[in-house]
């Protein structure tokens, strides 16, 4: 816990030593050094904006999350269920209770199956974005401050 403060000072620091590599070519000293010369005297602007990207990603994740993680599982609700045996029986598609449940029972097994597999398909694809975001604000800071350089 004591060195969680330096580390996140470090951390911003030499945030963008690995685009020097990859970038740039530089070597890994060197790629340092760029990066400490690059946020000296920006530390709190350069703080607050991958502060800011960070924060937008994992609100646009929890907005994604409970999207997929509400919507059909409603219908398996048990008191809709017996709205939904009343209003058959209301229309006139008598049958055994038991039948009805059975019937009511399979059609939402599937309805949640889909919702699951969909949910899941959805899910990965919106989280697979929503990472996207930190790194669009990564490169984003990094071009602002390359051409103040």
């Amino acid at each position: 816990m004591l060195l969680v403060v330096p580390g996140i000072f470090l951390l911003v620091l030499f945030c963008f030593a690995p685009i020097f590599v990859v970038l740039e070519g530089e070597g890994p000293i060197k790629a340092l050094k760029s990066s400490w010369k690059m946020v000296k005297g920006r530390w709190w602007s350069v703080f607050g904006s991958l502060l800011f990207w960070l924060v937008l990603s994992a609100l646009l994740m929890w907005l994604i999350n409970s999207i997929f993680s509400t919507g059909f599982l409603s219908l398996l609700n048990p008191v809709m269920m017996d709205q939904l045996s009343q209003q058959m029986n209301a229309a006139g598609m008598r049958g055994d209770m038991v039948q009805v449940r059975m019937i009511m029972g399979q059609i939402f097994t599937q309805v949640f199956q889909l919702k699951f597999f969909v949910g899941f398909l959805f899910l990965g694809l919106a989280q697979t974005a929503a990472a996207i975001v930190p790194v669009y604000g990564y490169f984003s800071v990094y071009k602002v401050l390359r051409k103040k350089k």
